[in-house]
């Protein structure tokens, strides 16, 4: 049996926000520039986030890399610096080695703080990824933590852990045992939360800001 630990893949949200690109993994790096295939499954990674991007570029100048995305804008492809891309661009196309990494490998990844830089809509994209048995046939796992209440709607009733604060300590329990009953599959899980079913909600409270 192989050690859980060497199927592992985490990722801290800082190292997810964009401080040029040479947190790329060496494995990254030799995809993105010399296997055709794993460039193919990049770029479409990156066209599945609809950001308007038809290609990498990838040029080295005394021992740095300087990477631009190349953009379609009508009939012309226009090369930006990858500096200039916006934060969840940058988060997105850091994350896509990690994810393909996990699925390729049917490893555990790992994300602090999902909703830190990306966009609600490519949160629920990734999550479907790893649902999806054509995406994910060998099984690949996702942990991830998230303050994002619209991605409750995008996992399964068995899929969803909460934290509570309580005198300092925080507790963490499956979502049965806050509900204190069985969730119905049909339950809209985000309203439910919302509304205080489930608990687990920041007591926040008028009198204290004044």
């Amino acid at each position: 049996m192989s050690n859980f630990a060497d199927e592992l893949i985490g990722m801290r949200s800082r190292r997810l926000r964009p401080s040029g690109v040479f947190g790329l993994t060496d494995l990254y790096w030799r995809t993105i520039q010399s296997d055709m295939d794993g460039q193919s499954k990049v770029l479409s990674m990156l066209r599945l986030a609809d950001l308007g991007i038809s290609g990498i570029s990838i040029d080295q100048h005394e021992g740095e890399r300087r990477v631009r995305l190349v953009h379609q804008a009508g009939t012309e492809e226009v090369p930006f610096d990858f500096a200039a891309e916006s934060e969840g661009t940058r988060t997105w196309f850091k994350l896509i080695g990690h994810v393909l990494t996990a699925l390729e490998l049917g490893s555990v990844l790992v994300l602090d703080e999902l909703d830190a830089s990306l966009h609600p809509v490519l949160s629920a994209q990734l999550i479907r990824l790893f649902h999806a048995p054509e995406t994910n046939p060998k099984g690949a796992q996702l942990i991830f933590t998230s303050h994002d209440t619209s991605l409750l709607n995008h996992l399964n009733r068995d899929e969803v852990w909460l934290t509570e604060k309580n005198d300092g300590a925080t507790r963490l329990g499956a979502l049965a045992e806050f509900a204190g009953e069985r969730v119905r599959k049909s339950q809209n899980l985000e309203k439910a939360y919302l509304h205080g079913r489930f608990g687990a909600l920041p007591d926040v409270r008028a009198s204290s800001c004044g």
